[in-house]
């Protein structure tokens, strides 16, 4: 008798989540970025890259939906921008959610090297603190944002993907 006999499939995709949720907190390098974090680390959410990746965030159960407003709004900013490819970036920033858990995953098939993929940084990076109106977003509209990512993860971790097979 399998597995696949035993359980359900949502049985079974609560176990797998559980799998990646132990996995990503076991094997996470990269942590969560604070904005008052000192300019002398180097940023371990902006990749050198040339292959695919996956980002991936645990997120507290209770967050998840402060967690997708949060992409929700930094892209929304990140289309007022007039760089085109800060407008094609922010049109990447998609997160998919893992069914039956708080984990979700980014799919970066070209990991942008221009880029930080630092929530936090990509918010307080285009505010216009002298002029509110030339910034992709107001000092309120990053708190705001801001405390919707505050708190809300549990961790994070970047993987490199290798083709393999052909």
């Amino acid at each position: 008798m399998t597995v696949s006999e035993i359980l359900s499939a949502s049985s079974r995709r609560v176990i797998m989540a559980l799998g990646v949720a132990a996995m990503l907190c076991a094997t996470s390098g990269v942590r969560a970025q604070d904005a008052a974090k000192p300019a002398d680390k180097p940023d371990q959410l902006k990749f050198d890259y040339d292959g695919p990746m996956v980002l991936i965030y645990q997120i507290k159960p209770d967050r998840a939906a402060d967690f997708e407003a949060l992409w929700i709004g930094l892209r929304a900013g990140l289309a007022k921008s007039d760089d085109a490819d800060l407008k094609a970036f922010g049109e990447t920033l998609y997160p998919y959610k893992v069914e039956g858990a708080s984990v979700y995953v980014f799919r970066l098939d070209s990991p942008s090297k221009k880029f930080t993929y630092d929530p936090i940084k990509m918010i307080y990076e285009h505010v216009n603190y002298d002029k509110p109106e030339k910034g992709l977003f107001t000092r309120a509209e990053a708190d705001a944002l801001y405390n919707k990512f505050n708190g809300a993860q549990e961790g994070i971790a970047a993987w490199k993907l290798k083709k393999v097979g052909g």
